[in-house]
């Protein structure tokens, strides 16, 4: 399968005839309706999924995401030369034997040859288990899975795009024809190439211009015909007659026998979209563009949807949580110019880059709940993005009671760490994502999971204050009465962390009764959720017996901040239960790397603060 994909591609690029102009208001087309992920999405969200996917970056090429899929639609040729695939593997780079380069980006006329000798070992790889694989193997076979997509979004519209051929005599007459010029003669081009074939043999030697021709014809409309047969990547054309039933690729439309004259029209209109573009005509780009994003919507009788896609584009293109990451580093910035130098006009500024950086952050939980129609915090991603936005809440509120910078500090470093975080946890094909049945459940999803993901922000936001308060007191950086002042803020907000995640593990159990018949079945998240509740109540408990107090407080509820992460996040690399989701490559070297990085600071500091106070109990 892989084998047959990889050619057709190298054929359709060259078939395929290359376009120099190309127009510049791409609008419209952001707008047009996909089907992709169980969900209609503007067509710029289809864009800005794939080269996530391909490359981890929204923009590799220098083209804006709807720019670099309409070169990849209706200019294929060129398409092939932009570096979007990311290999950031030295040992796969040498296997395919690319070049070194400082970013290593590279485009797919460079790796396809390289994916041409490893198609067998690729497709022997994908026999094993992907939990037996080698980091190298996965990346490998990744690899060829993202050229894989790359190939169908190359082949969506070959089916009317021109292509360039040496056509025999009789078919001189037809200028530049597509797939669908040639398709009522195709079976007569066969039955001819047979004929050639049964004649005079497999020796293309003895083959007269014209036999040749014919013969490789026949072989390049069957190729183009059968590589594109399961090509069902970008799902434009609505069944006409089933309005519940999924959206048709353009071949599917014709593999399918799902023709009709709506599908017609659109087969039309996207042949002319071609052409437009391949000619540079803005004034016919501009008409189809709008006709192309509403056609299929008044079609599948979903017009109604038409306000949400442009919601969705004005989300990506704001991109509202890049500008609170930008607003948290500043305030977290000018709280330290305000520790440092004690300007109130640091302090006031930092409050306000916070406030605003938590409003804006707001408006885009806001908007991902209006476009899908759900609570924020269903996907290991959401729930970084909503412990994110609870940090920064927290400071806001710290900051009025412990006032001097503390809350400001606590509260822009854990918001701005955590929505840094969840970069690394968003899904291929993007972060909007539709649910399994199973998770779909709204009642569960804003009772259970944003009760106990708000915890997780109240841990989070304990245990960075945890960090704050143990090294100012090893360093003697605050006077003993600032010191008492954080450790009852620090108990206040132990005790909400601990309401927030034992009422949600509850609740918990309660959703796994009714949708798994068990209330507890030792799963690792449901472990993980435990284990955050007995360390709250052991280091509490130990606070109320004067066994904990200090610096082994402090140490105690600093680390909060590792079991948090190995309950919430670490769990999923176990591959096993229930809850067992959000898995990503890689996660794991960096979590060790956290947890002992966590030790030396927790130990370090801890040791330090024993070893000027020789006191173990020392308040």
């Amino acid at each position: 399968m892989i084998r047959i994909w990889l050619t057709a591609l190298l054929l359709s690029v060259l078939i395929c005839a290359p376009a120099q102009a190309q127009v510049k208001d791409l609008s419209a087309f952001s707008l047009i309706p996909v089907q992709d992920g169980g969900r209609l999405k503007p067509i710029d969200s289809f864009a800005r999924g794939l080269l996530s996917a391909f490359s981890g970056r929204d923009t590799p090429s220098g083209l804006e995401p709807n720019a670099w899929l309409a070169e990849a639609l209706f200019d294929p040729a060129n398409s092939v030369q932009r570096r979007i695939f990311s290999i950031d593997s030295p040992n796969l780079r040498h296997r395919l034997g690319l070049e070194e380069r400082r970013i290593a980006l590279y485009s797919y006329s460079e790796i396809a040859s390289g994916l041409g000798k490893t198609m067998q070992d690729a497709e022997t790889l994908l026999k094993k288990p992907r939990a037996d694989l080698t980091p190298d193997e996965r990346d490998l076979l990744d690899l060829h899975d993202h050229a894989l997509s790359y190939t169908q979004i190359l082949r969506t519209l070959s089916l009317i795009m021109p292509l360039e051929l040496d056509l025999p005599k009789k078919f001189k007459d037809k200028a530049a024809p597509t797939y669908l010029d040639l398709r009522r003669d195709e079976q007569s081009i066969e039955s001819s190439a047979a004929a050639i074939a049964k004649r005079k043999g497999a020796d293309l030697e003895r083959y007269s211009d014209e036999e040749r021709k014919t013969a490789l014809l026949a072989y390049q409309l069957k190729l183009l015909r059968e590589s594109a047969s399961r090509n069902q990547m970008m799902r434009l054309f609505p069944v006409p007659w089933d309005q519940g039933r999924d959206w048709l690729a353009p071949w599917a439309v014709l593999n399918q026998g799902q023709g009709a004259p709506e599908t017609a029209e659109q087969l039309k209109l996207w042949a002319g979209l071609a052409q437009a573009w391949q000619d540079g005509d803005e004034a016919a780009w501009a008409t189809l563009t709008q006709t192309a994003s509403t056609l299929p919507l008044r079609l599948s009788d979903q017009e109604d949807h038409a306000s949400r896609l442009k919601l969705e584009l004005r989300y990506n293109q704001i991109n509202p949580f890049g500008i609170s990451r930008a607003l948290y580093l500043l305030a977290f910035g000018l709280s330290l110019a305000y520790l440092i130098g004690s300007r109130r006009g640091f302090l006031a500024g930092g409050m306000i880059a916070l406030f605003m950086g938590m409003a804006v952050h707001s408006i885009g939980i806001g908007t991902r709940m209006l476009l899908l129609e759900r609570p924020p915090v269903s996907t290991l991603y959401e729930s970084i993005i909503f412990v994110s936005w609870a940090c920064a809440l927290i400071g806001l509120l710290l900051e009025k009671r412990l006032r001097g910078g503390a809350g400001l500090l606590m509260g822009s470093l854990s918001a701005f760490f955590t929505i840094q975080m969840a970069q690394s946890f968003g899904s291929e094909g993007g972060t909007l994502l539709m649910l399994t049945a199973v998770l779909n459940t709204q009642f569960w999803l804003a009772t259970h999971v944003v009760c106990i993901t708000f915890g997780y922000g109240w841990c989070v936001a304990a245990a960075v204050l945890a960090h704050m308060a143990l090294a100012a007191k090893a360093l003697r950086l605050l006077p003993p009465e600032r010191i008492e002042a954080l450790t009852s803020t620090l108990m206040a907000l132990s005790l909400v962390a601990l309401l927030f995640v034992s009422v949600g593990t509850i609740l918990g159990g309660i959703w796994a009764d009714q949708s798994w018949g068990r209330f507890w079945g030792w799963d690792p998240k449901e472990n993980g959720a435990l284990l955050i509740v007995l360390w709250l109540v052991w280091a509490m408990h130990g606070k109320l017996s004067n066994h904990l107090k200090g610096a082994s407080l402090f140490a105690a509820l600093s680390f909060l901040a590792v079991i948090v992460g190995l309950a919430w996040i670490g769990v999923n690399l176990l591959g096993v239960g229930l809850h067992s989701y959000g898995f990503a490559d890689g996660v794991m070297t960096g979590l060790l790397i956290y947890v002992a990085a966590e030790l030396l600071f927790i130990g370090g500091l801890w040791a330090l603060d024993y070893k000027r106070n020789g006191d173990l109990h020392a308040a």
